[in-house]
């Protein structure tokens, strides 16, 4: 099992912008993100999980704004991809996303995190 806590991720909205050619590029809140997660992720040295997984995302709540809480789902599970935590998040047999306090009554972080849970299926 793998447990590990990252910053709050951007939008998928704003993952790649378009230049002016209509190529896709990372953007640089992207790119800054990704290197502060990356850092986040190998200070607590997990392991590789080959094969399916579940994944669950706890996310803290940064501000009143309304997010879609699915747009954080694939910056992060990219990112496990990318530092080779899991070998595709196409293996995903399940996956859970919330937020970590209801909206009723909210509690508001600072520097929001992405609490990530990911467990190896057995067979």
């Amino acid at each position: 099992m793998i447990q590990v806590k990252i910053p709050f991720p951007p939008s998928v909205n704003n993952l790649f912008p378009t230049d002016s050619r209509g190529r896709r590029f990372p953007s640089p809140k992207y790119k800054k993100w990704k290197d502060e997660a990356a850092w986040s992720i190998k200070a607590g040295k997990p392991y590789k999980i080959t094969g399916h997984f579940t994944a669950t995302l706890v996310a803290d709540r940064k501000d009143r704004r309304k997010r879609d809480l699915d747009n954080a789902l694939k910056a992060c599970l990219d990112l496990l991809v990318a530092l080779d935590l899991i070998e595709d998040d196409s293996l995903a047999e399940h996956v859970e996303i919330g937020w970590k306090t209801p909206f009723h009554s909210p509690e508001y972080v600072k520097d929001a995190q992405v609490h990530i849970t990911i467990k190896p299926l057995d067979g």
